[in-house]
């Protein structure tokens, strides 16, 4: 299977990173090819709203790193979304996006899709988070087949001293 990670954060070694790792180490075992695209590092401008790609159906009408995101997100058979939780939200460079995928979100029909999110806050403070991800999947027709969310991990210490870790590497072990 083909999985497309896109990755969110902006820090390359916290949190988020950890559990993204984890994931792919476990889809990797399991025999699964991992594409993880660091957003944050590429250049992904907001959508315009202008509709050029309706009007035109000629895709986006900004030339940017989208269209790696686009052909990696139409390639893979599962879409892996990690974010650290940005103001009860995911990341803008995530968020950016998949605002994107307005462009071309016809093919997009019938992935799995999975969340890994971590925050430094308890409980509840993924609702948000959790709301956007199950509308924007029902959209999509994505069917979810998990999510990893870690709460009260401000760093990578204290996602050490939890048992996140070890259910994003189950969550990309058993992957099918």
């Amino acid at each position: 299977m083909k999985i497309t990670m896109m990755f969110g954060s902006p820090h390359k070694q916290g949190t988020t990173n950890v559990l993204s790792e984890n994931f792919i180490k476990g889809a990797q075992e399991a025999g699964h090819e991992v594409t993880r695209l660091n957003l944050a590092q590429m250049k992904i401008s907001p959508c315009m709203a202008c509709d050029y790609c309706s009007r035109t159906k000629q895709g986006c009408i900004q030339k940017d790193d989208m269209s790696k995101v686009e052909k990696a997100v139409e390639e893979a058979d599962m879409i892996v979304l990690a974010t650290p939780l940005y103001y009860y939200g995911m990341s803008a460079q995530l968020k950016t996006a998949i605002d994107r995928f307005y462009s071309f979100s016809g093919p997009l029909k019938d992935k799995q899709v999975a969340l890994l999110a971590a925050c430094a806050d308890g409980e509840g403070a993924m609702d948000a988070l959790l709301a956007h991800y199950d509308v924007l999947t029902n959209y999509l027709h994505w069917k979810n087949v998990g999510k990893v969310l870690a709460y009260g991990c401000w760093t990578k210490d204290d996602l050490s001293k939890a048992d996140y870790p070890q259910q994003a590497y189950e969550l990309g072990k058993q992957i099918q």
